[in-house]
């Protein structure tokens, strides 16, 4: 059974957060430490370069979500991320692994 948009991205979001890592965005390294980022199919462009951080790698949530049909929100006062996408939302809190759906 295939999973929405939306909880995809969950399951994305939470594992990002847990492990640090984008799931179901293949990154690939080239030779000169350069990273680029598919997203179905398609090179994501961000403002900010992905990175490895301590082996892992690092992605901008917002270019992520959006190139998947989402919108997404900051919440200065909260540190959070609020992503919306087919009447489900999913919230991220900065310096955390928790994710509330």
């Amino acid at each position: 059974m295939m999973l929405s948009r939306l909880k995809q991205f969950a399951l994305v979001a939470l594992l990002a957060f847990a492990a640090g890592l984008f799931g179901g965005v293949a990154p690939a390294l080239a030779g000169t430490g350069a990273i680029s980022v598919l997203a179905d199919g398609h090179a994501l462009v961000t403002d900010a370069p992905p990175l490895v951080e301590n082996g892992r790698v690092l992605v901008p949530v917002r270019p992520l979500a959006e190139s998947l049909g989402a919108r997404v929100s900051w919440d200065e006062k909260a540190r959070s991320v609020l992503i919306e996408a087919e009447g489900k939302a999913v919230k991220l809190f900065i310096g955390s692994s928790s994710v509330l759906c």
